[in-house]
């Protein structure tokens, strides 16, 4: 596509530029200058890029609001489009009311670099980690795979971001931050098909709901024998041991060391390393 059509897709569509490099990776300034005309001969991934965004249905809904029958049709007023301008609501699409729910093979198709998780059937938005979410997971991940190391056991702990087919089913794939994994079966090297045992999730602004709560009750469905999360914010921890029926969440402050259930709390983190790593 020339540069030409791809700018009528996007006013068509009503895309910004923001939106634009949120999903298809190419830079905002790179954006900005291609469609400025400043940038007169765009590389070609760089446009392959802006192609496969634009014309990908799954954004079409970005800037629309779709009802399914008259019932559900909100106000005028209730949307409004990046100008503070109404946005007229229209009736689900077809392709998207036959489907009904997201699948595996639509998560595939997203275009790489957008980082989304799929639950339900549902798509959820993941936001870029910061420096220090990756260095809680490595700090944890570098003990854990000590004791693994030093005990000869069957575990291993990994670091995302790897796909997880949770349920087996077509309708979920999540991405942990890190998990242990005793059965090596489900370990198709792709994706994991099936429940680690253990799964630890770092709050973040853009996940924070979405780890406390769905998550929370999705892990503990699947057969997760244990959850962790960590929530930098307020420096604590919360554990959930789903191996004891009547078990409370335990929630501790960031401070000396705990034990890891799943291995009979012989294996120990030490919290006083994330402590120092967030502060």
């Amino acid at each position: 596509m020339t540069v030409d059509e791809l700018r009528e897709i996007k006013e068509r569509k009503g895309f910004t530029y923001v939106q634009i490099c949120d999903y298809s990776g190419v830079p905002l300034g790179t954006i900005i200058k291609i469609f400025s005309g400043e940038t007169k001969n765009p590389r070609k991934s760089t446009l392959n890029a802006l192609e496969k965004m634009l014309t990908n249905p799954l954004y079409d809904s970005l800037n629309k609001c779709y009802y399914f029958d008259e019932k559900s049709k909100p106000l005028p007023t209730s949307y409004v489009n990046n100008y503070g301008e109404p946005i007229v609501c229209e009736p689900v699409p077809a392709y998207m009311e036959s489907r009904g729910k997201y699948t595996v093979d639509d998560y595939y198709r997203l275009p790489d670099g957008v980082r989304k998780e799929l639950i339900d059937g549902e798509f959820y938005d993941m936001g870029s980690p910061t420096v220090t979410h990756q260095e809680i997971v490595y700090e944890f991940c570098k003990g854990v795979s000590a004791f693994i190391d030093v005990n000869k056991g069957p575990c291993k702990v990994y670091m995302g971001p790897i796909d997880v087919q949770l349920d087996k089913d077509e309708q979920t794939i999540v991405v942990p931050d890190a998990f242990i994994l005793c059965d090596q079966s489900i370990n198709l090297d792709k994706k994991i098909f099936g429940a680690p045992d253990f799964v630890l999730e770092v709050l973040s602004p853009s996940t924070r709901m979405k780890d406390l709560t769905k998550k929370l009750f999705k892990y503990k469905a699947a057969g997760v024998r244990e959850y962790w999360i960590i929530d930098p914010k307020k420096k604590l921890l919360i554990k959930h041991n789903f191996m004891d029926e009547d078990y409370t969440p335990e929630i501790m402050p960031l401070v000396g060391e705990t034990g890891i259930a799943i291995y009979d709390d012989k294996c120990k983190v030490d919290l006083d390393k994330i402590y120092a790593v967030i502060d």
